[in-house]
């Protein structure tokens, strides 16, 4: 009996104090939303490809735009989530010469992603109204389409495929990101701010699918290089706007109005 009701006080203190270390940083918490878009640059290569002398990585660029949702728990730190939608292109040039014939093939891929972000975000104040941050985090990318022309290879035999053939999944669904930029935050109220930047996503998983085959080949034997991974490497110019929905900002301050004004004859005492 002892021991149980030691055990509910326990609980019960842990819960008091639970409720008012949450209300204290909810007073000091800042909830924002905002919406962002960009131009990039991307590339989706391997190793195998960088060092070939037969293929050609060229940098495209391609756009976006999404949804942020922040979680402030001060002035210099806090939270960014959200849904991103990215198109990102990759070129791809061949030029072979087989059983002395010259070729040169041009092939164009596209991938559409939904890329979510979990990213811790610190600001330094620069000016009256600039904000100087830089913010880092996982981030995991969808794969909604992929589409385009895909340029293999296996030693003495060659694919040029001006169109990804029906039923061939050749890149993986999800990828897990690195991810990291900087930029500016320019308020332009006490509830709004313009955000500026630059954001770097690198994928740390291979975003090849090994396992696809095409006329009887593995994947992993194409391009005469076993399993060596790609990557998605994209590089965005980010602008936005920002509105502050709830938190400190949204707490009412005591009134000036009645201050410097007494009721009633002073008393003497």
């Amino acid at each position: 009996m002892y021991i149980c009701a030691n055990i509910y006080d326990m609980q019960a203190r842990f819960i008091v104090l639970a409720s008012i270390f949450a209300v204290v940083i909810s007073s000091m918490a800042q909830f924002s939303v905002g919406i962002t878009g960009f131009p990039q640059i991307s590339s989706n290569s391997s190793d195998n490809i960088r060092s070939s002398s037969v293929l050609r990585n060229r940098i495209t660029f391609s756009g976006g735009a999404g949804l942020l949702l922040g979680y402030d728990f001060s002035d210099r730190i806090g939270i960014r989530t959200g849904c991103i939608y990215s198109s990102q292109n990759q070129i791809i040039r061949s030029t072979y010469t087989l059983y002395g014939t010259p070729y040169e093939h041009v092939g164009k891929k596209r991938f559409d992603y939904l890329k979510f972000p979990v990213l811790v975000k610190f600001s330094h104040p620069i000016a009256k109204k600039i904000r100087f941050n830089y913010f880092l985090g996982p981030q995991l990318s969808y794969l909604l389409k992929y589409d385009g022309g895909m340029v293999v290879y296996i030693p003495d035999v060659f694919f040029d495929l001006p169109v990804t053939p029906s039923g061939n999944d050749y890149y993986k669904k999800l990828v897990l990101d690195a991810t990291g930029g900087l930029g500016f935050d320019i308020s332009i109220s006490k509830r709004s701010e313009i955000n500026t930047g630059f954001k770097l996503d690198y994928a740390i998983t291979d975003t090849e699918n090994k396992n696809a085959t095409y006329e009887g080949f593995d994947l992993q034997e194409i391009n005469g290089q076993g399993d060596r991974a790609a990557r998605n490497i994209t590089g965005a110019l980010m602008i936005g706007f920002t509105i502050k929905i709830l938190g400190r900002e949204n707490i009412l301050a005591p009134s000036n109005k009645f201050r410097g004004k007494s009721y009633g004859k002073k008393r003497r005492f």
